[in-house]
């Protein structure tokens, strides 16, 4: 039963009609050909996704070969243009360096001037000072001379008037003893009366003038004590107006000491800005702030 069943089957399935083969063949050709068209259609979409991945890969590669070629030219730029910064902040460098030399020089010049001029001043209020004391002393003893003066004009005065009264006396003729009695009685009357006279008028100068003299001795002590309370005055204003210019220099080198660590630390920035640290805004800043230092020195001549 089984074999009979198989050929049985076997049989249907060959002797099956030629119309339903052919629909078969039929069906299986087209779903072939439409298998085949539509492999067509994905290799030609392959082949345009290629052709166009290919394209934006050269496009992409020539874009980056061009910003390639921009990047190195702009880095080139960028290197000449630190170059030419870096030269001129070296330049501005030495030239600072030499101003700073040279207005040192000049601060130490006119240090020295003021110091010589101070020294000067100070010789010149102790000559002018003694000069003054010499002239008081001059004047002092000048008018001492003329008091003392008058009194020996007198006294010479007195003794010429006794000279000349004597003087008739011996001249005259001889006379009677009567009237030659009166006569020498006279003459010794007058001549008591003019040394009396004279004595006491050398006496009253000679008081007079030591009250004066005294009186001047003791303006002449106060007027001592005064110039010397005024020396002394002076010179403890010389001494603070010392002490004012030592702290005004000190004041000086202080400040040029602050300048000399900003230059310093400006000099510092360049050489950050030579081993690439700084960027070339950084420079630019750096160059303005020396140039700024420069001005600031240039006007601190000026005002000198």
């Amino acid at each position: 039963m089984s074999s009979g069943e198989s050929s049985w089957t076997g049989d249907e399935e060959c002797n099956r009609p030629a119309w339903e083969l052919e629909a078969e063949i039929l069906r299986l050709t087209t779903r072939l050909m439409m298998r085949e068209r539509d492999l067509k259609l994905a290799k030609q979409q392959i082949k345009q996704e290629t052709t166009r991945s290919m394209q934006s890969t050269v496009s992409w590669r020539t874009k980056v070969k061009q910003k390639d070629e921009q990047l190195k030219a702009l880095l080139h730029e960028k290197d000449e243009e630190m170059k030419i910064i870096v030269s001129q902040l070296l330049l501005l460098e030495g030239q600072l360096r030499k101003e700073q030399q040279r207005i040192e020089k000049v601060l130490e010049e006119k240090d020295a001037i003021i110091k010589f001029q101070r020294h000067e001043l100070v010789k010149l209020k102790k000559e002018k000072m003694r000069s003054q004391r010499q002239l008081d002393r001059v004047t002092r003893e000048e008018s001492i001379e003329g008091l003392n003066l008058p009194a020996e004009s007198k006294r010479s005065v007195g003794t010429v008037t006794v000279e000349t009264q004597t003087q008739p006396e011996d001249l005259a003729q001889p006379l009677p003893k009567s009237l030659t009695a009166l006569q020498q009685l006279r003459s010794d009357l007058i001549r008591s009366r003019a040394v009396q006279d004279l004595t006491n008028l050398p006496s009253s100068h000679a008081k007079k003038d030591k009250q004066k003299s005294a009186s001047q001795v003791s303006r002449t002590e106060g007027d001592d004590q005064r110039l010397e309370r005024d020396e002394s005055v002076e010179e403890f204003l010389e001494d603070k107006d010392v002490l004012r210019i030592e702290e005004l220099a000190v004041l000086q080198e202080t400040q040029h000491k602050r300048k000399g660590l900003y230059i310093q630390r400006s000099f510092g920035k360049i050489r950050d800005i030579r081993g690439g640290r700084l960027n070339v805004s950084k420079a630019h800043k750096g160059l303005v702030g020396v140039t700024g230092t420069l001005s600031s020195y240039t006007k601190h001549d000026e005002y000198l």
